[in-house]
């Protein structure tokens, strides 16, 4: 599959977005149109989506109005240090503390852990459903994906951060605790008849394919034209401070190539496509618009 950069970030912002569609009230089918605050978002906002992209029934609305409890989960390797805001405090850390961070996978150990007795407790509270993050900005699968980073960022390597070759599942599978969570939180929901939502982060700041998107801390050259930055923004010195404002430590990479490019999409599709075929009924997906600081 070959894709731009810039047809990814619109298409994965558009699809993360859609679930905000209107109700055609008379055929009980979604319109093929977004509510106008919506289509104010943002540059990267399709206010046409493809006629091949299907809209949830009306029965699917009234069934989310009717679940009415539920509980929203972040749980990850971020939780380790307890920093808060899930994977976000990685933005602001020294180079030597996101290696440490990177390779926190590798004594995690969960140990305590038990989908059924969380289960249990949502259910004897009255909870309707919960949302489980799958993917934080971070890149850490929590779930035993089978796609394969290729290549990161190594930020304490002689002579400044720079991105290397490697090939793991940067996964739940390879720390000491080597159980597939999401599957234990999905066998153990569908018990219970709890209805199971998955966060999916687009970004990955793990995988280097994917720089610079989701305030990646590895920008790229040619950042300002993928992110859509226009000439009537200001300078673009002013783009490049807005981004240092945000990441600190941030370093400048190469430019992906276009194999780099296809060889993302070809994972962000492939991890998609695990979550919902592989544990039975999800019940709804949560992909976060990507974190774009677009000025005016």
């Amino acid at each position: 599959m070959t894709m731009n950069r810039r047809s990814f970030l619109l298409s994965a912002a558009a699809l993360a977005l859609a679930s905000k569609t209107q109700v055609h009230a008379d055929s009980g089918s979604p319109q093929h149109q977004f509510p106008p605050d919506i289509l104010k978002a943002d540059w990267y906002v399709e206010t046409e989506p493809i006629p091949e992209y299907h809209r949830a029934p009306t029965s699917a609305y009234e069934a989310f109005r009717d679940m009415k409890f539920g509980i929203r989960l972040h749980w990850g390797i971020y939780s380790i240090w307890h920093r808060g805001a899930e994977s976000w405090p990685f933005l602001k850390m020294s180079f030597e503390d996101r290696q440490k961070y990177n390779d926190l996978y590798k004594t995690w150990n969960p140990a305590g852990f038990n989908a059924d007795e969380w289960m249990n407790l949502f259910d004897e509270s009255g909870l309707k459903m919960f949302a489980f993050t799958s993917k934080h900005h971070e890149g850490f699968s929590m779930w035993d994906t089978q796609t394969r980073v290729k290549q990161r960022v190594n930020w304490t390597v002689p002579g400044g951060p720079k991105i290397e070759a490697c090939d793991l599942r940067y996964n739940i599978m390879e720390t000491p605790f080597k159980r597939d969570i999401i599957k234990e939180l999905c066998d153990a929901a569908h018990k219970r008849n709890i209805k199971v939502d998955l966060y999916f982060s687009h970004p990955d700041w793990y995988d280097a394919d994917f720089r610079p998107y989701g305030e990646d801390p590895m920008q790229v050259p040619d950042s300002p034209a993928l992110y859509g930055w226009r000439p009537s923004d200001g300078p673009v010195d002013t783009f490049w401070e807005k981004r240092k404002a945000r990441i600190s430590n941030m370093v400048m990479g190469p430019d992906p190539t276009q194999a780099e490019v296809d060889r993302m999409v070809r994972r962000h599709r492939a991890q998609l496509m695990e979550l919902l075929t592989r544990y039975g009924t999800i019940d709804m997906l949560r992909i976060p618009v990507m974190s774009i600081s677009i000025p005016g």
